[in-house]
């Protein structure tokens, strides 16, 4: 490396340096990305140039506006391939547990029993929601961990009121879903939070 600086620098080609953290900075970036990055022209005495590589954690990684506009891009096509075809398919399996299976399920004390598949079912309705959500995502709105669990609830009571009106309701059903949505709304708040926090020390 030093021997091309030396060798730039006797053919009168400027060479630069840069502090900032390049590490998302592809090679096809740099067409776009190379004259809004900032940087500053080596001149020997005045900046020294550390030639080598370190690593710091407290370096927020640069990306730049038409870089960001890519990236984004890029997630609304993933969104739209897989993240909510996926996430209607979870509305409409909670809509038919709420049909099919949810009414056999016992209850306790206007709840649904511990041995019921309840906590089952909420656990996996949390994980797929924050996969199809990426609540680890920044630019993911504060209420999209509420929104989604309102869909889900919204779901299951559809599919409470489709048992209701054919016979296959059982006592307590409605507000046994209340008490599982509340604590699923409450699982995924947790753990919305979690990942803002997360990303807030790692930045």
């Amino acid at each position: 490396m030093e021997a091309w600086v030396t060798e730039f620098r006797k053919h009168e080609i400027p060479v630069y340096g840069t502090e900032a953290n390049v590490k998302f900075v592809r090679v096809e970036n740099y067409q776009t990305a190379y004259a809004e990055l900032p940087k500053a022209e080596y001149e020997p005495g005045a900046n020294p140039l550390h030639i080598g590589s370190r690593e710091r954690r407290d370096i927020p990684a640069w990306i730049s506006p038409d870089m960001k506009a890519r990236m984004e891009a890029e997630e609304k096509r993933r969104d739209q391939r897989l993240f909510r075809p996926v996430f209607l398919g979870v509305a409409v399996v909670n809509l038919i547990l709420a049909v099919a299976w949810m009414p056999s399920w016992p209850i306790s004390d206007g709840a649904f029993a511990d041995n019921s598949a309840s906590t089952a079912v909420t656990l996996g309705n949390v994980v797929l929601l924050v996969l199809t959500g990426a609540y680890w995502r920044q630019r993911v709105r504060w209420y999209r961990s509420l929104l989604d669990s309102v869909v889900v609830i919204a779901a299951q009571f559809a599919g409470a009121g489709i048992a209701t009106l054919i016979g296959n309701a059982s006592a307590g059903l409605l507000d046994s879903i209340v008490v599982e949505g509340l604590l699923l709304v409450g699982i995924g708040a947790v753990l919305f939070v979690i990942f803002r926090v997360v990303r807030w020390i790692v930045k």
